[in-house]
């Protein structure tokens, strides 16, 4: 009598690879299709990303500071030059109009809230001479963005799923500038301080390049770097806010301090939209 052999199927990987394409054949046909469509139309989408910005200081010294033996280090203590940087996250809008040469003309809006923020502190040593005494200074400036728009036009080249262009147009964006110092005489035990600041805007010029991919029919991820000619910038003179010593006989405001303050912003942004 004949032995029947009898051979085993492996059913689990066969089980695996079945639910495998099953899952990845909707993404794989989206993809497809995307390689298939141009970049014509509407697009809505949110962003994230990187902000970097630099800080820049102005300082004239009026008053008393006048003939002052230590006036040149006042001011280099009161000069808040520094870098501010942080993240944000907003949304965009827009629509692209793609040509039979492949090269795409677009505009897009967007808005992003801001989280970037920058502290910068100095202090200085003025050595007495004559009547007079040494002292001490310590000066901390502080910039943060709150928020910053833009409306841009895109031209740009489309090979397949990328999608290269070079972005110009306007951007507003706002920032609260702030500025703080304290002059100290040790021999008398006399300081005052001062506090200023103000809320600055920028209205200017933003241009920069990106690339989208189109990684499904309906779906797209991009990368974009852009610079603000404009910079956000605030003047203020800081007023006293605490005196001791003979400070409360001699006015500090006879001391005056002017400071122009400026930032420029530059940022690196991730997005993702729906094409509509």
């Amino acid at each position: 009598m004949k032995k029947q052999r009898y051979e085993c199927v492996p059913m689990v990987p066969n089980a695996l690879a079945t639910l495998l394409a099953l899952a990845l054949g909707p993404l794989s046909a989206s993809a497809a299709q995307a390689e298939d469509r141009d970049w014509t139309g509407f697009h809505a989408g949110l962003n994230a990303g990187q902000t970097r910005d630099d800080a820049e200081t102005d300082v004239a010294l009026s008053g008393q500071w006048n003939g002052y033996p230590g006036a040149a280090q006042v001011a280099q203590a009161l000069d808040g030059d520094g870098r501010v940087s942080g993240s944000g996250v907003g949304l965009q809008i827009g629509y692209d109009r793609q040509f039979a040469s492949g090269w795409v003309l677009g505009v897009e809006a967007d808005y992003q809230r801001l989280g970037a923020d920058g502290t910068t502190t100095r202090t200085a040593s003025v050595q007495g001479g004559g009547e007079d005494p040494s002292a001490n200074v310590r000066a901390t400036a502080s910039a943060e963005l709150r928020r910053a728009y833009s409306l841009r036009s895109r031209i740009g080249y489309a090979a397949g799923r990328t999608l290269w262009y070079a972005t110009v147009g306007y951007a507003s964006s706002s920032a609260d500038l702030r500025s703080e110092f304290q002059y100290a005489i040790p021999e008398t035990s006399s300081d005052f301080r001062k506090v200023g600041g103000g809320s600055a805007s920028s209205n200017g010029v933003i241009w920069g390049a990106g690339v989208d991919w189109r990684f499904a029919e309906h779906w797209s991820a991009g990368l974009r770097y852009t610079r603000v000619g404009g910079a956000a910038e605030a003047s203020y003179s800081p007023v006293t806010v605490a005196r001791s010593g003979q400070f409360t006989v001699q006015p500090p405001e006879a001391f005056v301090e002017r400071i122009d303050r400026r930032v420029d912003r530059d940022a690196l942004v991730l997005s993702v939209d729906y094409r509509f």
